[in-house]
C-alpha cells in the first residue's frame, strides 16, 4: 500500500525529462527546489488511490509493481504518469483537489437550499426564491474557481479546500477517482507506449481507460447503499469533465492527448448505460447539468 509520500529520486527523475513547455508551466523556482531536496513530496491522494487498490484487490486484480501516486504542479487536470526505474509515478495536479472542491461545493450550495421543518429538524429543497441571484453568485463562483486555479502560484501553497457539504465532497472525491482511475486504466490495458498523434489507436486507447476507470467507480460502491450516493459517485466523472471543460474554455487551450471533455462525456454515458447504470446516470447528470448549461456564462466572468 502507499505510504503517503512519493520516492524523491523517481521524482527528480520526472522533472529532468520535462520538455520546455512542462517546466514553464511548473516554474523554475518549484524545479530548483526539487534539485535541492526541500520540496514537500507529500501524497493528499493517498485515500483516493487507497480505495482504488481496494477495489482492484477484491476484483482479483494486481497493481502494477513499484506504482506511486502523489500531487505535483504540472498544471494539468489530468494526472500524468511517467515511467521511472523500477515503476510507475502517477502524478495529480496539486491545485485539482482545491478546484474541485470549489466548484462541487458551490454546485450543490446553489440547488439545495437548508431549511428547518416545524420540529427543527434539518431539512433541503429546491431553491424556490431569489434564484436569478443564487445563480448570478453561483455563476461568479464557478469563474472564480477557474480562474484561481489558472493563476495560482505554483511555489505557494494551495488554499485550503471549500467547506464542504458531504454531498459536495462525495461528488469531488470520486472526480478524482475518475482523474486517477483512468491513469490505473492505462496501465492495466497495457498501454505502456504512446502511438503517433494522429494514431486512430488513441482514441481505443482512451476510451479503453474511461471504460476502466467507470468500471472502479461502480465496483468501488457500497450496492446496499442508498441509491443518491451510488448516484453521486458516478456523478464524479462527470463533474471532472465539465470542469475541465470550463479550463480549457477559459484558457483557451486544449489537452492534444485526451479526446474532448464533451466526446469523452459522449462515451462515457454510453458506458455506464452498457453497465446497467442508466437510473443512476440520469440521477448523476441531474447534479451536474446545471454547470454545463451555465458554461457560456461562467466562460465570459472568467475571461472579464
Amino acid at each position: 500500500m502507499p505510504d503517503g509520500t512519493l520516492p524523491r529520486a523517481a521524482v527528480r527523475a520526472y522533472v529532468e525529462g520535462l520538455g520546455p513547455r512542462d517546466r514553464a508551466d511548473v516554474g523554475e523556482d518549484v524545479l530548483a527546489t526539487i534539485r535541492d531536496g526541500g520540496y514537500e513530496l507529500a501524497n493528499p491522494f493517498d485515500a483516493v488511490d487507497a480505495g482504488i487498490r481496494r477495489t482492484l484487490a477484491v476484483s482479483r486484480i494486481d497493481v502494477p509493481a513499484g506504482t506511486h501516486v502523489g500531487a505535483f504542479p504540472h498544471r494539468s487536470l489530468h494526472a500524468r504518469t511517467h515511467s521511472v526505474e523500477g515503476g510507475t509515478l502517477i502524478l495529480l495536479d496539486t491545485g485539482l483537489r482545491p478546484l474541485l472542491d470549489r466548484v462541487a461545493a458551490t454546485l450543490v450550495a446553489s440547488q439545495l437550499t437548508p431549511a428547518r421543518d416545524e420540529q427543527g429538524a434539518s431539512r433541503y429543497a429546491a431553491a424556490a426564491l431569489q434564484q436569478r441571484q443564487q445563480r448570478e453568485e453561483a455563476d461568479a463562483a464557478f469563474a472564480d474557481a477557474v480562474t484561481a486555479y489558472l493563476e495560482r502560484d505554483p511555489t505557494a501553497p494551495d488554499a485550503p479546500a471549500e467547506a464542504q457539504n458531504t454531498f459536495g465532497f462525495f461528488m469531488a472525491r470520486s472526480a478524482e477517482r475518475f482523474a486517477l482511475g483512468h491513469e490505473y486504466g492505462h496501465l492495466l490495458a497495457g498501454h505502456r507506449h504512446t502511438p503517433p498523434d494522429d494514431d486512430p489507436r488513441n482514441s481505443r486507447r482512451e476510451y479503453e481507460a474511461d471504460e476502466l476507470a467507470a468500471m472502479l467507480i461502480l465496483r468501488g460502491v457500497d450496492e446496499g447503499a442508498e441509491f443518491r450516493w451510488r448516484a453521486l459517485a458516478v456523478a464524479g466523472p462527470f463533474l471532472f469533465l465539465a470542469v475541465e471543460q470550463l479550463v480549457n474554455r477559459v484558457r483557451g487551450t486544449t489537452d492534444g492527448e485526451h479526446l474532448p471533455p464533451a466526446r469523452r462525456t459522449e462515451l462515457l454515458r454510453r458506458i455506464f448505460e452498457q453497465a446497467g447504470a442508466r437510473g443512476l446516470l440520469h440521477f448523476a447528470e441531474a447534479w451536474v447539468s446545471s454547470l454545463v448549461l451555465r458554461e457560456e456564462t461562467i466562460v465570459r466572468r472568467a475571461r472579464g
